[in-house]
């Protein structure tokens, strides 16, 4: 089966600080995973350079969760911030886009997030043939732990405000099982968020305008 494309560019030859990334996120056992090997690579050299902001245009409907967990883990080690910038971004990309640095979280107007629980892994010596619902010890293991992972994240990254989404009074926010359990059943039926309901819930921070365009690509 042929891998979906995975593209980085840096679009404007003067601005090396603005990088673009779109198509599917790769796992490690792809052919395109030397180039988001190299992006990250890039994000590093970029910080050494100076703490000046780094700016990501990310679009994309997602990909391998282990590199997305990869990159996150990854960024925390900056001194940069972190801007994120998206028209569409989905599963693995929307988390990315949500993990920016707080207040350079911006979206298209017609921009849309979609957010949703870990499902599968990779896990090449698992049985090539088995159905899909037939999941081994070792990949159950890597989902839980992901799911923790992703809920964690969203709960952090959102400053808790896609709890909003539920009923009031469903939930006691200061009991954490509690956040946990709502936000992965959030997230197992998936969340769609239009560019204000982001802003609404704390997955993005501003809408695009031609003003704020102009900034973003002199940052």
């Amino acid at each position: 089966m042929a891998e979906e494309a995975f593209s980085v560019i840096t679009p404007i030859p003067n601005n090396r600080r603005l990088i673009s990334i779109a198509g599917t996120i790769p796992g490690c056992n792809t052919p395109a995973y030397w180039l988001f090997e190299k992006f990250l690579w890039k994000l590093i050299k970029l910080d050494k350079e100076s703490a000046d902001p780094i700016t990501l245009f990310i679009n994309s409907y997602g990909g391998d969760v282990d590199s997305f967990l990869y990159f996150y883990d990854f960024t925390t080690m900056l001194h940069s911030p972190i801007c994120t910038v998206t028209n569409n971004a989905e599963s693995a990309g929307a988390m990315m886009f949500i993990m920016g640095t707080k207040g350079h979280r911006y979206m298209f107007p017609s921009a849309h997030l979609l957010m949703h629980d870990c499902q599968i892994v990779a896990c090449p010596d698992c049985e090539e043939n088995k159905k899909p619902e037939d999941k081994t010890w070792k990949e159950n293991k890597l989902i839980a732990s992901h799911n923790r992972r992703l809920v964690s994240l969203a709960d952090k990254c959102t400053g808790g405000k896609i709890l909003k989404l539920l009923p009031k009074d469903l939930i006691r926010e200061n009991n954490q099982e509690e956040r946990d359990l709502a936000i992965f059943t959030l997230l197992e039926e998936e969340i769609i968020l239009t560019a204000e309901e982001a802003v609404k819930y704390g997955a993005a921070d501003h809408i695009i305008t031609p003003k704020i365009f102009d900034k973003l690509q002199r940052m």
